[in-house]
């Protein structure tokens, strides 16, 4: 099995993640064009870190990660996204940086957009303009 993933690409040193039972087991966790299912929970059952994982999962799950069915901690993460909310509310949602989404979430918040999310905005509305141009 491949070791892809944002938990795979650097190295671990005294992490949680090098003790998980999905170690190298991405293609479970995050199959390409389908959603992870009993496969991936089966492999979280059991796991001596599936606690960490939880408390990390609610901390860093992302709108993508949710959208593409991604399991942590034996969990859906709708689930972990739903558990985050009741924690800590609505106050305390990571911005997703990087992103139109990102962009948005800053001035919801009454903040200056960072570069990255102002990068991201400027490029989402460039494609859509040239996507209005091509329709007429």
């Amino acid at each position: 099995m491949t070791a892809v993933g944002r938990e795979h690409q650097r190295p671990l040193v005294d992490d949680w993640r090098a003790r998980a039972a999905c170690r190298g087991m991405a293609d479970v966790f995050f199959p390409p064009g389908a959603t992870a299912g009993s496969a991936a929970r089966d492999v979280c059952q059991g796991c001596e870190v599936k606690v960490e994982c939880r408390e990390w999962a609610i901390l860093t799950v992302t709108a993508d990660e949710v959208e593409a069915g991604t399991v942590f901690a034996g969990v859906s993460a709708r689930t972990i996204k739903r558990w985050r909310a009741q924690r800590f509310g609505t106050q305390v949602r990571p911005i997703d940086h990087g992103s139109y989404a990102g962009y948005e979430a800053h001035r919801r918040r009454g903040e200056a957009p960072c570069g990255e999310c102002r990068e991201a905005y400027n490029a989402y509305n460039r494609a859509a303009n040239a996507r209005r141009r091509m329709a007429s």
